[in-house]
């Protein structure tokens, strides 16, 4: 499975694997599939994966995509990704998507109601300013009824960081905690239609609450030990701790990482020339 653009995308073994499973998932029970978590490691390409699932669902009638990110720098980023093709990190043709034949146009629009019905229609928030527009009904811009008036596929990177409410939910009795976790969730469930996609390589399924959340909708886990074992990463050196004093931990802790950076400079000093970093002997 490829890309065509400047260069050519190749997908791993693993990002077909994940694709594969999210497309065997969605065709076998598209409730099943209206919430799910890709649990990949940071490096692996996660946001390949992403720009697959768009393309994919495009074809199953999806045209409005709201990519949810946690910082303003990393949705600026991510609009990039997506909408301007003269980016080097773009991930569609430059030249237009084609899909079945058909050229087609991928936007930047701040409302599905500016969405165009043969385009892939890319709205970027981040996580913030969705549970604002959430909580507050506005007119001519996105709200909670807008995702009861559309399809839309919501696409949450480093998605662990959707679960304030699940890591710390308490008695079912207790009234739930109003933040941006149970704000998406509703939106999410106000019509049929709608999907949310998590993509992140950190998830605490040790705990218990989570656990129970993702349980039923973990589609792929590839986590950086198997991707180091796969031979898709530099070789990685581990540093162990054996002190069992919280205090003498954290200091050599503290040790090991400027020991680290110390060697990483003197690394690049002999290795590459870089000489104004560091003074060596």
């Amino acid at each position: 499975m490829r890309f065509h653009r400047t260069r050519i995308f190749t997908l791993r073994p693993y990002q077909e694997d994940a694709i594969k499973s999210f497309i065997f998932l969605f065709e076998k029970d598209k409730l099943q599939a209206k919430h799910l978590l890709f649990n990949m490691a940071t490096g692996t390409g996660k946001t390949l994966v992403m720009a697959c699932c768009v393309l994919y669902l495009y074809t199953k009638g999806y045209r409005n995509f709201l990519f949810l990110v946690h910082q303003v720098q990393i949705e600026l980023q991510a609009k990039r990704n997506f909408t301007d093709p003269v980016f080097e990190k773009y991930y569609f043709n430059p030249k237009g998507v084609k899909i079945n034949g058909k050229k087609i146009p991928v936007r930047a629009i701040d409302n599905p109601q500016d969405s165009q019905r043969d385009a892939i229609n890319f709205m970027f928030f981040s996580t913030s300013m969705l549970y604002n527009r959430l909580k507050a009904d506005h007119e001519n811009v996105l709200t909670a009824q807008t995702f009861k008036d559309y399809d839309i596929v919501v696409i949450a990177d480093e998605a662990h960081r959707l679960n304030v409410d699940t890591r710390s939910k308490k008695k079912a009795d207790q009234e739930e905690i109003l933040n941006w976790e149970s704000a998406v969730m509703k939106a999410i469930h106000s019509r049929q239609g709608n999907m949310l996609l998590e993509f992140t390589a950190t998830v605490d399924l040790k705990n218990e609450n989570i656990h129970d959340k993702y349980k039923d909708k973990l589609v792929f886990k590839y986590d950086f030990l198997k991707f180091n074992s796969d031979g898709y990463c530099k070789d990685v050196k581990f540093l162990y701790n054996t002190e069992t004093n919280i205090e003498d931990q954290k200091r050599r802790l503290i040790i090991n990482a400027v020991a680290l950076s110390e060697f990483r400079k003197v690394f690049a000093a002999k290795t590459m020339g870089i000489t104004d970093i560091v003074n060596i002997g």
